[in-house]
């Protein structure tokens, strides 16, 4: 088996069945045979025909991470790059909508460089929406940090650029005062005889 995956350029992880436990708990009765196990863990099709194999694995991809998932996924990120979350909610018009403000200029630098961010629909996440309070109707939106905690909500309609720009510059991470880094920094420094390395960057 090692032999063939090296030849075949195969880079993903094979499992070997033991004892045949795997195809004694699916049932395997022919090969090849196709399990598809969705992201959650949950198998979600059995003993699929080889033809069928590519239009099933294209419609559980357009599903999208569930929730916990994207939500671990943005946290991770944020923490890495000193970021907050920020949930937008709401249909996939609504979302569009709000998407549609953000497209270019300000908006978008402030996005891109402060936020990572996570669209979902209520109905398909609604004990995640309730947790965050994300109302009930409409494109809302909850800044979280970078943690996951709630920190505000700017509830629905959004109805313009000014609006929502004056929530994500409120909700942002402070910005830091150089003057005062430097000079703890060396004070530091100075008190464990050691020397300072400086590095100057940007938020992207």
């Amino acid at each position: 088996m090692a032999t063939f995956a090296r030849e075949k350029g195969i880079d993903y992880p094979i499992a070997i069945d033991v004892g045949d436990k795997t195809k004694t708990a699916f049932a395997v009765d022919s090969y090849p045979d196709y399990y598809l196990i969705d992201r959650a863990g949950k198998l979600r099709v059995a003993d699929l025909s080889n033809g069928e194999l590519e239009r099933v694995v294209k419609v559980l991809l357009g599903e999208g991470a569930p929730a916990p998932s994207a939500l671990a996924t943005a946290s991770a990120t944020a923490v890495k790059k000193d970021k907050r979350i920020l949930v937008l909610w709401g249909s996939e018009a609504e979302r569009k909508a709000v998407d549609g403000m953000i497209k270019a200029g300000k908006l978008a630098t402030l996005m891109r460089n402060e936020y990572e961010v996570v669209r979902l629909e209520r109905g398909a996440n609604p004990e995640l929406a309730d947790a965050l309070q994300a109302g009930s109707s409409g494109a809302s939106l909850c800044a979280l940090d970078s943690k996951g905690a709630l920190l505000a909500r700017l509830d629905a309609p959004i109805a313009d650029a000014g609006t929502l720009e004056k929530f994500l510059q409120a909700n942002r991470i402070p910005v830091q005062d150089a003057e005062v880094i430097w000079s703890d920094a060396l004070a530091r420094a100075q008190r464990e005889k050691k020397n300072l390395l400086v590095h100057l960057g940007a938020p992207w």
